[in-house]
């Protein structure tokens, strides 16, 4: 009987241990497409609107993808929320924003081979910086507003459970990333998303503002996710089950 439930215990370990894995690969791979579609379409001069579209398309279609594996978070914010709100493990979550961000180079790396091959580092065009647009500050603020925006559409689609968005919920997170990146292209190119910035910054070899693109959407995404618990009163306990 000992023998029995000793098995059986190894089984289901095993199993765990192995959808761990596949929640992890899901996240690099869908960042790695995210970065290539993402900073591809910037490549491919499609200007603001086909650019927004690109990234909010992009984040739709492989949360849809890769929900039932990982969640669909495809950005480090994302993953720093759901530890917050308690939906991911602190170890899973360490594992999540590794994936995404070597998942963000690769998808860097593979644009960087096949797009722009008779320029010397087209990845420049897609790495976020501060434009003459704005300055330093005005680029920290507005990258802490609109991961907020992101975040808090997250929180209150994908998470509460009073929300009415169920399965459609990837479709309010998408918008909310297209209406980011309708705002910020021309002033940072628009991060909200530490990995999007972190590839391309790697392969092209441009870290002159990486640091902005890290702390102020973590910044954003921490005000959202508390916000959940302070500004809404929505925690586990009053949420329908």
């Amino acid at each position: 009987m000992s023998d029995t439930n000793d098995s059986s215990s190894t089984s289901t370990s095993s199993v765990l241990n192995i959808d761990k894995l596949r929640a992890i690969a899901a996240e690099f791979l869908a960042t790695a497409l995210f970065v290539y579609v993402g900073a591809g379409s910037v490549l491919a001069g499609n200007g603001t609107l086909g650019i927004a579209l690109a990234f909010g398309l992009s984040i739709t279609t492989l949360a849809y993808s890769i929900g039932h594996h990982s969640g669909g978070h495809i950005n480090p914010i994302v993953t720093i929320a759901m530890a917050i709100w308690g939906e991911i493990e602190l170890a899973m979550a360490v594992a999540y924003v590794f994936a995404q961000l070597i998942g963000a180079i690769l998808g860097a790396a593979l644009l960087m081979a096949t797009a722009g091959v008779e320029i010397d580092n087209p990845l420049l065009m897609a790495v976020n910086q501060v434009s003459d647009a704005t300055n330093t500050g005005g680029a920290f603020v507005m990258e802490i507003v609109l991961s907020f925006l992101l975040v808090y559409v997250i929180g209150e689609t994908a998470v509460n459970k009073n929300s009415c968005a169920a399965n459609i919920a990837p479709i309010a997170i998408g918008i909310a990333v297209f209406m980011a990146h309708i705002v910020a292209i021309p002033f940072t190119g628009t991060s909200i998303n530490p990995a999007r910035s972190f590839g391309p910054a790697v392969v092209s070899g441009e870290f002159e503002d990486l640091w902005i693109f890290f702390v102020a959407p973590i910044i954003g995404g921490v005000l959202a996710a508390l916000s959940r618990f302070f500004f809404f009163k929505i925690d586990k306990e009053t949420e329908k089950v």
